[in-house]
């Protein structure tokens, strides 16, 4: 994790579920990208 780069969420219902699955599968397919 040395880029630096987050997304924060409050989760306090305003964000619905669906993006925030969208984000965590986005964010871990760069990942995944990055170490295939």
């Amino acid at each position: 994790m040395k880029e630096g780069k987050w997304n924060s969420i409050i989760l306090d219902g305003t964000v619905p579920v669906e993006d925030i699955k969208r984000m965590i599968g986005e964010s871990y397919d760069l990942i995944k990208e990055k170490k295939a």
